[in-house]
């Protein structure tokens, strides 16, 4: 079984995604303004690991959000489904009664 590396956002990798198209981002420019040194320096670890924060933070509201719909859809399509069956049953129902 090949072993894979971490990824920007895999378990064991530190810090917010380095990546050139995530240094490019407004995001990433807002929460880290200016280049970091060589060796990771005490601030830059805390403000990486706020931005890591509200991004997790962000991406559960987005997840409970998406949950929601996923459930409101779930219900849709069961009253369909019941709608559904209940019209075929009707349907069955006229049939019988015409033979």
């Amino acid at each position: 079984m090949p072993v894979s590396q971490p990824g920007p956002l895999c378990p064991g990798t530190h810090g917010p995604p380095e990546t050139p198209a995530w240094r490019k981002s407004s995001r990433w420019r807002a929460a880290f303004p200016a280049k970091r040194a060589a060796a990771p320096t005490k601030l830059y670890i805390e403000s990486a690991l706020a931005w890591l924060h509200r991004e997790l933070m962000e991406m559960q509201s987005q997840d409970q959000a998406l949950i929601q719909q996923l459930m409101d859809l779930h219900t849709a399509i069961q009253e369909l489904k019941l709608e559904s069956g209940e019209e075929e049953e009707e349907e069955e129902e006229e049939e019988e009664k015409e033979e």
